[in-house]
């Protein structure tokens, strides 16, 4: 009876174990806006103003939200464009891209985050700062959307043309087009690369100790891409055997590679084929690395 209470008590363990080792991975939520739009603005130049709603449903209710990143798909950036931007949370949830320029500019804002470099200054994948206090707004109150409107702060513009719509099309633009300082990036109605705004998040009780995405740093070059790509990443906390794993837009995993153990800094050459050696098709992927601890995730194109 003895040697059975411990075996009992010895599962029991390690049930409990198991479930504390599943509950530090951080997981993520990659969110496409349902609607998005370009408002211009005049007073001094033709100013572009980006608004942008997502459903954030899919962010289970009750989580520790760690971060919030905007990545958009930069195809084109003006000469005189600094990588500063104003962003906001739109107190809003029912505007849509059918409404006016000045329905839509005129919307109430709050929570204002500033970006004072970085935001779209070369082509390819850009990633905002972290916007969690924004998407705060809306998670905490148990909201279906969250809006961000986007501006830069050297664009004084503030006025829409009376009775004007918005520019709804394949890319969206924030800045002073007329001076040159503006940044372009791919809309939702581009498929493969629209404007993901990317949750992490972890349970509550996890151990506060968990690292964040922002402690680790991953590279993907060239992206886009027409075969090979080159990933690398590092951290200072990775301590244990990790993962690399390649995802396709439905989530489906279609290549794994492990790393090795005690090593802050790996290299990896994806070759643009999935487990059975397969040329995958043209599209967005998801590189996904896992280590103690953490989860990152970084976008990469394919173009065939």
């Amino acid at each position: 009876m003895r040697i059975k209470g411990f075996i009992v008590l010895r599962l029991l363990f390690i049930g409990a174990l198991l479930l504390f080792c599943v509950s530090l991975v951080q997981s993520q939520a990659i969110l496409q806006p349902e609607q998005d739009v370009v408002v211009v603005t005049f007073g001094g130049g033709e100013g572009w103003n980006v608004f942008a709603k997502y459903n954030i449903t899919t962010v289970p209710a009750g989580e520790i939200i760690d971060s919030v990143f905007l990545t958009p798909y930069v195809v084109a950036v003006g000469d005189s464009w600094d990588g500063d931007v104003f962003l906001w949370n739109v107190n809003d949830q029912d505007w849509t891209e059918g409404d006016s320029c000045n329905h839509i500019y005129g919307l109430p804002t709050s929570d204002q985050v500033t970006q004072t470099s970085g935001f779209g200054t070369t082509t390819g994948w850009g990633r905002s700062t972290d916007l969690t206090d924004i998407f705060l707004v809306d998670y905490n109150a148990a909201r279906t959307y969250c809006s961000i409107k986007i501006k830069d702060p050297d664009d004084m513009t503030s006025v829409p043309m009376p009775g004007s719509m918005p520019i709804n099309a394949e890319t969206l633009a924030v800045g002073n087009i007329i001076f040159n300082e503006h940044t372009i990036f791919y809309a939702r109605e581009y498929p493969n690369a629209p404007p993901w705004l990317t949750v992490y998040y972890h349970s509550v009780g996890v151990d506060e100790a968990l690292q964040k995405s922002r402690d680790v740093t991953m590279t993907l070059t060239p992206n886009p891409s027409k075969d090979q790509v080159r990933i690398r990443f590092s951290t200072d906390y990775w301590k244990t055997m990790g993962d690399l794993c390649i995802y396709d837009i439905n989530g489906v995993r279609i290549r794994e590679f492990t790393c090795h153990a005690n090593n802050t800094a790996h290299t990896i050459i994806w070759d643009g084929r999935d487990e059975k050696n397969r040329l995958v098709p043209s599209g967005t992927y998801f590189c996904v690395a896992t280590g103690e601890g953490y989860r990152t995730v970084e976008p990469v194109c394919i173009i065939r």
